[in-house]
């Protein structure tokens, strides 16, 4: 794991998708992304459900794919690295979740930059409080939301 300073964390969703094979609503596939000082460079988070559910948290410094909508939070702790990231959302559980039907990553992101900022991670409650909001809705290919017929709401997992 890299020792860089992170410059800023950034939310980033993927093309919607179904949110069953037979529904008309969508979702969102939402990953964690830590800049780097580097260009085009930093650490992708990606919590996706294993096959059991429960939280595979997949960190990989590859580029990252290509988004449709990214929300910066800039306002970062001074020297923050990557393993300060992941130590602080692991001291909080984090690291221990279950996926409900396969969905979650929302309310995990949700609730992991309320980790990050009550921890000082996190410096500005309004860029939080901005993620929170994007992280509530369904973004398509556009950038922007889709119908309201097509959201669905946020999907609680648990922390276990």
């Amino acid at each position: 794991m890299t020792t860089s300073a992170i410059t800023s964390i950034l939310v980033s969703a993927l093309p919607p998708t179904p949110t069953t094979p037979t529904s008309t609503q969508k979702t969102n596939h939402w990953h964690l992304h830590l800049s780097l000082p580097l260009p085009q460079k930093g650490i992708r988070m990606d919590p996706s459900p294993d096959a059991n559910s429960l939280l595979t948290l997949i960190v990989s410094q590859d580029k990252p794919p290509q988004y449709i909508k990214t929300i910066a939070l800039s306002s970062v702790r001074e020297n923050l690295t990557a393993s300060d990231v992941i130590e602080e959302l692991r001291k909080a559980g984090h690291e221990n979740y279950r996926f409900q039907d396969g969905q979650g990553c929302r309310h995990w992101l949700i609730t992991s930059l309320a980790v990050l900022r009550a921890r000082g991670v996190l410096r500005s409650d309004k860029e939080v409080e901005g993620a929170e909001e994007a992280l509530k809705g369904v973004w398509g290919d556009d950038g922007e939301l889709v119908k309201e017929e097509e959201q669905s709401e946020v999907v609680v997992g648990t922390f276990l």
